[in-house]
């Protein structure tokens, strides 16, 4: 799930994603945050004062409005 193939004017490669931004709650409020600990091939749910690792599939939500991404792979021309 977290890579992914992206093209970029006539440039393709592969990138991995490192955080997604949450937001909850009706017309704003409270913001969390999913993010990767790469040298541990981890992920980790940040909430306010509280820090808990989580799974992967724990990240995919459709209140996510911003993603970060790492590329992992050179380009290539299309």
């Amino acid at each position: 799930m977290s890579r992914v193939k992206m093209q970029m004017m006539d440039r393709v490669f592969m990138s991995s994603m490192l955080s997604a931004i949450i937001m909850a709650g009706l017309g704003g409020g409270h913001y969390s945050a999913y993010a990767k600990l790469v040298e541990e091939d981890r992920w980790y749910h940040f909430d306010d004062a509280h820090v808990t690792p989580v799974s992967e599939s724990d990240i995919r939500t459709s209140a996510a409005y911003l993603l970060f991404y790492q590329r992992v792979k050179k380009s290539k021309k299309r």
